[in-house]
């Protein structure tokens, strides 16, 4: 019976240095990109530009290592090569 809980134990400790323990924790991150052009202000100008969800420089995606990140996006700008 100690054998079989002394092999247990080593297999469970090999095991552990195959699985990497950021991987345990590991999420689906979703996000969606809006894509548009909008007038925005520079130094008090105002100028065309194209922004992610409303904003210049767009917002920030937070990811882990071994995240799984699953993503879309929306074009309102109305030109097929507007899409980033």
């Amino acid at each position: 019976m100690f054998d079989f809980i002394e092999r247990f134990i080593l297999g469970l400790l090999i095991l552990g240095i195959f699985i990497e323990p950021h991987s345990i924790h590991a999420q689906i991150v979703d996000y969606t990109l809006v894509i548009d052009h909008q007038i925005i202000q520079i130094k008090g100008k105002s100028a065309h530009g194209m922004t992610l969800n409303g904003k210049i420089p767009g917002p920030v995606l937070r990811f882990r290592e071994g995240d799984r990140a699953r993503g879309a996006q929306q074009n309102e700008c109305g030109h097929f090569h507007s899409l980033a």
